[in-house]
């Protein structure tokens, strides 16, 4: 599952300043995700749930760099999300990989590892396409399209 407009939502920080005459900021982006209020997005917080008590081995795979695992991990308790088995972020050398090559290359590696993938949620076609994803792919509508 990945996290940013699919378990959580980043609006509140999209809100912040306006969107239409500004370019994406990178600091400005970091210091939202070290803040750790992104809240959760309620019918993926619920579907999460609803996941969890079926005995499945819920993997956050996300975009985000690993040097914000902390304030992830920390973001994603507070927002109701615990129990998970892994939260694979991107590494340093993964960052110039396209998303769709990393998680790609990610679930073939959690496939290698013996894990069989039932299916993978996101909101960006690079979530839930490549190979691995098992046989259920979940578009999340992404209410950034819906908000800007």
């Amino acid at each position: 599952m990945e996290i940013d407009e699919t378990a959580l939502s980043n609006v509140p920080y999209y809100n912040s300043f306006q969107l239409r005459s500004q370019l994406h900021n990178e600091t400005a982006w970091n210091h939202w995700i070290e803040q750790a209020k992104a809240p959760a997005l309620t019918d993926t917080l619920k579907l999460y749930q609803k996941l969890q008590t079926s005995g499945l081995a819920l993997i956050f795979l996300t975009r985000r760099h690993e040097n914000q695992q902390s304030s992830t991990v920390k973001n994603l308790l507070l927002a109701g999300y615990s129990g998970w088995k892994m939260l694979i972020m991107r590494s340093e050398d993964e960052l110039q990989m396209d998303i769709q090559t990393f998680k790609s290359k990610q679930r073939l590696d959690l496939e290698s590892l013996g894990f069989r993938i039932k299916g993978v949620i996101g909101d960006q076609w690079s979530d839930i396409s490549g190979p691995a994803v098992g046989n259920h792919t979940f578009k999340m509508p992404n209410p950034l399209y819906h908000i800007l």
